[in-house]
């Protein structure tokens, strides 16, 4: 299963570009290139800052810099 996100913060200053995998394990760096090609594409970027990110159930790897979510990571969240 896959979910494709894409939201904007509250100010507008901001651009959210995600994909949430639920498989054994995800490939990091190609959902993030897939991620910024949909960015690079997308027709009302101007001035925003755009943030990727990944959430998945076992990365198989872990770009520096980049944003990436496991299950515990939300179910931790969930819980406070």
């Amino acid at each position: 299963m896959e979910i494709d996100v894409m939201a904007e913060s509250m100010d507008g200053r901001l651009l959210l570009f995600g994909e949430a995998k639920w498989e054994k394990k995800s490939d990091v760096e190609r959902l993030l290139h897939k991620l910024n090609l949909q960015a690079e594409n997308f027709p009302k970027i101007a001035n925003r800052k755009v943030i990727l990110a990944v959430w998945c159930k076992q990365p198989t790897n872990n770009p520096d810099g980049s944003f990436v979510f496991t299950a515990k990571d939300v179910l931790d969240a969930v819980k406070k």
